[in-house]
């Protein structure tokens, strides 16, 4: 630990001097923790660090401002890996560089053993069902993996085929599976939104037109994605059973919230097409940089397939988020140095939220209370920018940062 803190910069370094007794006391706090409880060490460390006396609680310390490069190596992990023959095929000091790097090499080694079951472009949900697990052995050592039915989409989003695969982790497995699953149901239903495309006015056609999406079609399909991905729900689906139940349910419920969904998003779109259009005409060079972030901010809200990356339940939010941003370009040219104080309030939570979410694995940024943050960082916009609007919960920087905490 005196190492990791004699890596720090020198701005946070001499807070934490002499760096042999700030190491001992955090060693004595750590050696009684669980080192099972999920927190990585340097977080751990920075967090003991900040909490020691004498250092400031604000000191902007929270693991990766160590520089692991500086250790000595003797300190530093070194990962070997081997194949069944005893042969190096890789090695370095970044487990997860590693294991990106070797990443193909196991999805071929495990989805070769898989062979038996796997199968390209499914008519349909598998009669015999899909099983969670796929044990097979190899070089008399037992390979595990584990099946998913896995979407194929071209770059436009558009749905290709659904193979059955076997993936190399249970954790990729259930999200592409589910992924899977999704797309089938929605292929069988197969619902025509067109009529309610159609149904739009001129001016919203237009907008509709003109949005990421290329063409109307791929705008509709996403539609009818995002409504059968909320009515599958968190809902795990193996048997061609429950699989067929689940189908005869949607049937009923599937094309009307699809048809929500495109009006909710052909309404965002609308604004988004007025909120452009005004902020071209504000011509001051003094607030360009603002100007560039509200332009950023719309374009992340209607961007490459909104409506399924918002989901049903924070769809009908973008309008007024846009709205917020509409109300924040009013206010923008009255008081330009307020405006640049919020807007530095919303980007340090930002910063917060982005480093945090790098900490993370990919299935924990998936869990509910990981997926909340990004809204509950837009309803805290609204409160900033647009007071007038009312946010769909109490937000504050206070609030924010203890949500992201706990995570």
């Amino acid at each position: 630990m005196t190492e990791l803190i004699r890596s720090l910069p020198k701005p946070i370094r001499r807070h934490l001097v002499p760096a042999p007794e700030r190491s001992k006391a955090v060693a004595a706090t750590l050696h009684d923790d669980d080192p099972d409880a999920g927190e990585p060490f340097v977080e751990a460390v920075a967090d003991e660090l900040v909490a020691l006396p004498g250092v400031p609680q604000d000191l902007p310390l929270y693991g990766e401002e160590f520089d692991l490069a500086k250790l000595p190596p003797h300190l530093r992990m070194h990962f070997r890996i081997v194949d069944s023959t005893g042969k190096q095929i890789g090695q370095g000091d970044d487990l997860e560089q590693l294991k990106a790097r070797l990443r193909r090499r196991v999805e071929t080694a495990v989805s070769s053993q898989g062979d038996d079951l796997a199968r390209r472009d499914v008519p349909g949900f598998p009669a015999e069902g899909v099983p969670t697990v796929h044990e097979s052995r190899a070089h008399g050592l037992k390979v595990t993996g584990y099946p998913a039915l896995v979407a194929r989409r071209g770059a436009d989003g558009a749905l290709q085929r659904v193979d059955l695969q076997v993936l190399p982790s249970a954790e990729e497995a259930r999200a592409a599976h589910r992924e899977g699953v999704i797309a089938l149901l929605d292929r069988d239903l197969g619902a025509d939104l067109s009529s309610v495309l159609n149904a739009l006015p001129n001016p919203t056609k237009l907008a509709v037109a003109a949005s990421p999406y290329g063409t109307s079609r791929a705008m509709l399909a996403d539609a009818s994605r995002a409504a059968t991905e909320h009515l599958v729900g968190d809902a795990e689906v193996r048997t061609r059973a429950a699989y067929d139940a689940l189908l005869e349910r949607l049937r009923s419920e599937q094309r009307d919230l699809a048809a929500g969904a495109v009006r909710e998003a052909a309404g965002a779109l609308a604004i988004s097409a007025r909120l452009h259009k005004a902020v071209s005409k504000v011509s001051s060079l003094a607030v360009l940089g603002q100007l560039t972030q509200i332009r950023e901010h719309a374009a992340s809200l209607v961007g490459e397939r909104f409506i399924s990356r918002a989901g049903l339940d924070h769809l009908g939010d973008l309008e007024r988020y846009l709205r917020a941003d509409e109300i924040r370009l009013d206010k923008l040219q009255d008081n330009p140095t307020r405006d640049a104080q919020l807007a530095w309030q919303v980007a340090d939570i930002e910063q917060l939220w982005e480093r945090t979410a790098a900490q993370m694995t990919a299935e924990r940024r998936t869990r509910p209370d990981a997926r909340a943050i990004p809204w509950l960082i837009e309803e805290y916009r609204v409160s900033l920018f647009a007071q007038t609007l009312g946010t769909t919960q109490t937000v504050s920087d206070k609030r924010l940062r203890k949500a992201i905490a706990e995570l």
